[in-house]
């Protein structure tokens, strides 16, 4: 008897060290906060949409799907909370500000933050700056930091897969002209992908996820 119940003890803690090593590399993507003029919120969701495909392309993670990541939009929720409700080790959260000075190229902000869910301390944090030619790198730097955090070693086709560039325009994205904004983005989509057909998803992910007509940046079909 003792030997049994000491087989089935031992059974149990393997079983819960197996799920505890499974949630340390499962990770959700909160959907990332637009500051600023909400007319730009399209950016920040196209950003989160962007880094969380990056994320799933890496076999040692396991992401949540944003459609789920989603429905915590604006929540009063803790981290503790989410990452309970979804059996999560790790969620990443951040920030998308513009800084459109007159005179200047049109920047964009991004700033991820990496939370462990068992002490909601920061594992790791960073703020990006780039124009907007340069924000595909911006996702391939996130992906490989919370990699990274996470003790995941990229194998090969990943590092590959995460150092190409979405489109070889040199000019790449441009503030969208006032005779533009009534251009629909779906259109812009499907123009970039005849364009440039090697880009892939993450060469149009942004255009594709705007919903306002008031777009403030688009691809320069050259």
């Amino acid at each position: 008897m003792a030997l049994a119940l000491g087989l089935a003890w031992s059974a149990m803690r393997t079983r819960s060290g197996q799920h505890a090593a499974a949630n340390e590399r499962r990770v959700v993507v909160l959907p990332f906060e637009n500051q600023g003029d909400s007319s730009r919120q399209y950016f920040a969701n196209g950003v989160t949409e962007a880094i969380t495909t990056e994320l799933t392309g890496i076999g040692g993670l396991n992401v949540i799907p944003r459609s789920t990541a989603a429905r915590y939009r604006g929540t009063p929720k803790t981290v503790s909370e989410i990452g309970r409700e979804l059996g999560v080790g790790y969620v990443l959260t951040g920030t998308v500000q513009w800084d459109l000075s007159p005179g200047h190229d049109p920047k964009v902000r991004v700033s991820p933050e990496l939370i462990r869910v068992a002490d909601t301390s920061s594992v790791w944090a960073h703020g990006y700056e780039a124009v907007l030619s340069s924000v595909f790198q911006v996702y391939s730097d996130v992906s490989t930091e919370v990699a990274r955090s996470l003790k995941v070693t990229l194998d090969a086709p990943e590092r590959r897969a995460l150092a190409r560039r979405p489109t070889e325009n040199p000019e790449g994205v441009r503030p969208l002209p006032p005779r533009d904004r009534l251009q629909q983005p779906r259109p812009l989509a499907r123009q970039l992908q005849r364009r440039h057909p090697n880009a892939g998803a993450r060469g149009w992910r942004s255009i594709r996820a705007s919903r306002s007509p008031g777009d403030v940046c688009r691809r320069r079909w050259g």
